[in-house]
């Protein structure tokens, strides 16, 4: 195992800005994933991204054309942050990537979106797959916005040009404003670009436009109509304050004539006097010096407060935050504090404060939170003591400092911004608390109601306002108008490989492998597990570059204590046509540990890839050493040890239930053990190979009735579909009396989840009409009467055309029911796989409660 990488600010230094280490270079080494670097290694996975992003435009909604895995994270955040109502999802199957028939489907569902939502502006967002089929998303749009009479906006979340010339968050910015039209010059008016939410309202820089003649100041996140944002188009210039704005402003120069000028964001209270002096004098005014002297006083004053009250604060300084992390601890460094460690990646541009940083704090270390060699990292082995953690990412690594955050959405600038961070720091240490606000000064609470205080104009569709014309919708395949994507194959791969110490790594640029980890598994962040993105850009993929994937892998394998590599496809590879095959072969020749793949899509749900992983398992560790050692169904039998199949945190009620559910086959199969495969027992190895050693499997969802079957097939392993076991007294508690006056019931779930908690009710109340429904694997060894759904429209129709007293299923598909008028009973039966964190189940101890509601 390799120690854990970092440089030290001076070797960075000396270095030079031409010679980079590769572990700092995103594209150059597999990414770690861990809580600490998910925030920076996926787009979208926390704060703005793309999506988000492109609907800061007011008045309008976004389709998403890509694999389902591609939305997936929307999921929870478009919920969380308050756009959901304003996502639309047209989810690609395979057929597409080869027909092209996704892009045939993009009018129909225009017109279901106007219909719908009769929003302004559509933007249409697709991924790095229709990048890699090179498709014409602009001459797609223009015949849109001819045809429909609605602005219809390309935006595009290419992860694969993230360091390329106009990387995603990059060419969002230049997307929000391509709406802008000039009808005449207002020479009082000005606009801020390069946030995607408002600056501190209480930041001096209002206060020096004003002085200096400045009437009118636009901010895109304040317009509240559609035609007040258009109206930016008049300004007399823009003012950019984030450098990946200056592509968006360069583009509205050539667009409309407007002009731009650059500010920084720096918290060297010196930098930013010169800095408004000399914007005062680019553009021929002069600011209000009392104004400046009064903020340049109030900003030191903060800083001095604090340095009196603790003058030996150390610090350590992430990179998710609302600063330029080496610029920042340049600073704290410069008035005497200590800045031990930064967590950050430095680029070119980051050597204007590097050089100098070096000169006065030449033993600071920089890591890198994306770095393979994180995967063990200790911070126990740091051996000078923080006061202070600031940035998101690095809470991970400091639980026992405070900390402040400082990436809230309202943003800070100039000598405020200085006053709002040292007022932070003075109140995490005066309470050792953690500070996640900018400070406390007032700002909107984007929990309560996110759409209106982020844009105030809402579209029609509501989770709490049924629509009047979902009927009258058209039927198309793929789209997902109320819903949101499920999660994905190769989130259900990841999930069974999860605790086997494996080194796991998700075959994409960067996204895929953040929605696998922070959205569809509850163990990231507890359970140690060795998950990586392979970091793929666009000319890896262009030219099938495999090699160097493989030197990232066998780079990574060095780094840790992985007991097996495996590669999990992602559509990335199903597109470029990836030879899973071949690169088995090489890696069994020259890596020192095992090599399994799973070829997932990306565009399967998350059982397809459980099914995956179990069987190759099975495969590489199970019958490959049954077959060397010339073992069959001759297998000596481990005593009264029983396997279950099909059991993951994606299907689990709640996480919580598994030793309940143990407990509950072991009194039932009067088992002496229980081997939860998805679950470590012993390591991947023994758990494996004693698959062939069991006295009974049971299945317990419809993932774990292949392996099962092929157990055998091959040893004679007597299998059992079992629906007593989820619903088990003491695995979850039905009441019976909620259902008596109850004609007709559908229950929506994975199939043996549904059919189990069917026979429950039945046994209880035999005169009741029961369906289930799923839209995941649906098995007619299973059930026979299971309906299988397939696309939304479906699912409306079922609750539309029967006459259900209640619906149980996962709280998620109550949008639904809204939408088809549905007013009984509602039952909540949590299925992470759809809705992952946002609903708790609820829970008497370590038992699963099933509780009504009305609708």
């Amino acid at each position: 195992m390799t120690k854990t990488f970092f440089s030290s600010i001076k070797d960075i230094s000396d270095a030079g800005k031409n010679n980079i280490a590769k572990d700092f270079i995103p594209a150059c080494k597999l990414i770690f994933s861990s809580p600490a670097s998910l925030s920076y290694n996926s787009p979208g996975a926390l704060g703005f991204g793309v999506k988000r992003a492109g609907l800061v435009i007011p008045e309008s909604v976004m389709l998403l054309v890509a694999p389902a895995c591609c939305g997936r994270n929307s999921t929870i955040l478009s919920a969380e942050e308050g756009y959901s109502t304003k996502m639309f999802y047209l989810q690609m199957s395979e057929s597409d990537l080869v027909s092209g028939l996704h892009l045939k489907k993009i009018s129909d569902c225009i017109d279901n979106i106007i219909l719908k939502a009769n929003p302004k502006v559509i933007t249409i967002c697709i991924t790095c797959v229709d990048a890699l089929l090179g498709t014409d998303l602009e001459s797609i749009c223009a015949k849109l916005t001819e045809s429909k009479g609605v602005y219809v906006v390309p935006t595009y979340m290419y992860a694969l040009t993230r360091e390329g010339r106009k990387p995603p968050m990059t060419a969002i910015r230049a997307a929000l404003y391509s709406l802008l039209k000039k009808e005449k010059t207002e020479s009082t008016t000005v606009n801020i670009m390069g946030f995607f939410t408002p600056l501190d309202s209480e930041c001096e820089l209002f206060s020096l436009l004003k002085s200096a003649g400045i009437k009118k100041i636009n901010q895109i996140s304040e317009c509240k109509t559609f035609e007040e944002y258009q109206k930016m188009g008049n300004a007399n210039f823009n003012l950019v304050l984030n450098p990946e704005s200056r592509y968006a402003a360069n583009e509205v120069m050539n667009n409309i004539k407007t002009p731009y000028i650059e500010l920084v964001r720096l918290y060297d209270t010196e930098k930013i006097l010169k800095q408004y002096k000399l914007f005062a004098s680019s553009i021929g005014v002069s600011f209000d010096e009392s104004i400046l002297k009064f903020n340049y006083d109030e900003a030191e004053k903060s800083i001095e407060d604090f340095k009196n009250k603790y003058p030996d604060a150390a610090f350590a300084v992430g990179q998710m935050l609302n600063a330029d992390p080496f610029e920042l601890s340049l600073f704290l460094c410069s008035r005497g504090f200590n800045v031990p460690y930064i967590y950050a990646c430095p680029t070119e541009e980051s050597f204007t404060y590097i050089d100098r940083l070096a000169k006065i704090s030449p033993d600071t270390k920089v890591y890198t939170n994306i770095s393979p060699t994180m995967a063990d990292f200790n911070p126990a082995e740091l051996n000078e003591k923080i006061d202070i953690a600031i940035g998101k990412d690095i809470e991970f690594y400091f639980s026992d400092s405070a900390f402040v955050a400082w990436n809230d959405e309202k943003q800070p600038f100039g000598f405020r911004g200085v006053k709002s961070l040292f007022n932070s720091f003075k109140a995490a240490l005066d309470g050792k608390e953690t500070v996640s606000k900018s400070d406390s000064a007032p700002h909107t609470d984007t929990n309560s109601n996110p759409d209106s205080a982020r844009n105030p104009v809402a579209v029609s569709n509501s989770d709490n306002a049924p629509s009047k014309n979902y009927s009258d919708l058209k039927k198309v395949e793929g789209l997902f108008s109320v819903l949101s994507p499920f999660s994905p194959d190769q989130s259900g791969a990841s999930s069974v490989l999860y605790e086997y110490e494996g080194l796991n790594v998700i075959c994409d640029a960067g996204g895929c492998a953040g929605n696998v980890s922070g959205f569809d598994e509850p163990r990231f962040g507890k359970i140690k597990s060795y998950m990586y993105s392979a970091g793929l850009r666009d000319m890896d993929a262009i030219m099938g570059r495999d090699d160097v994937l493989f030197e990232k892998i066998k780079d990574a394998s060095l780094c840790s204590d992985s007991k097996f590599a495996a590669l999990i496809g992602t559509p990335v590879p199903n597109v470029i046509g990836t030879d899973f095959k071949a690169y088995k072969k090489i890696a069994e020749k020259s890596l020192d540990i095992p090599f399994i793949y799973v070829k997932t899509t990306g565009m399967q749900h998350y059982d397809t890839g459980e099914e995956k992983a179990y069987c190759t398992l099975l495969e590489e560790f199970c019958f490959k050493n049954s077959a060397a050692a010339g073992t069959q169904k001759n297998t000596a039998r481990i005593k009264n040890t029983v396997g279950i199949w099909g059991l993951t945190p994606l299907e689990l009620l709640s996480i919580d239930t598994l030793d309940s559910i143990k407990k509950a086959v072991q009194k039932k199969y009067k088992a002496e053990k229980t081997i939860v495969f998805g679950f470590k027992d012993c390591d991947v190895f023994t758990d494996f190979k004693n698959a062939a050693t069991l006295t009974q499997n049971i299945v317990l969802s419809p993932s774990g009735l292949k392996p099962a079957e092929l157990l055998k097939e091959k040893y004679g392993i007597p299998y059992e579909i079992d629906f007593d076991i989820l619903f088990d007294e003491e695995v979850a508690s039905i009441n019976a009396e909620d259902f008596k006056d109850k004609n007709k019931i559908l229950i929506l779930h994975q199939q043996v989840m549904a059919e189990s908690l069917k026979q429950k009710l039945l046994k209880q109340i035999p005169e009741i009409k029961i369906d289930t429904a799923t839209f995941f694997m649906c098995s007619e060894e299973i059930s026979k009467s299971t309906i299988a759904i397939k696309e939304e429209y479906e699912l409306f129709e079922l609750i539309k055309n029967n006459e259900y007293d209640a619906v149980i299923a996962d709280p998620i598909f109550k949008r639904l029911l809204s939408q088809a008028d549905f007013k009984r009973k509602f039952f909540a039966l949590a299925h992470y796989a759809v809705s992952g964190q946002l609903y708790e189940p609820k829970l008497c101890g370590k038992k699963f409660i099933l509780n009504a509601e009305d609708l």
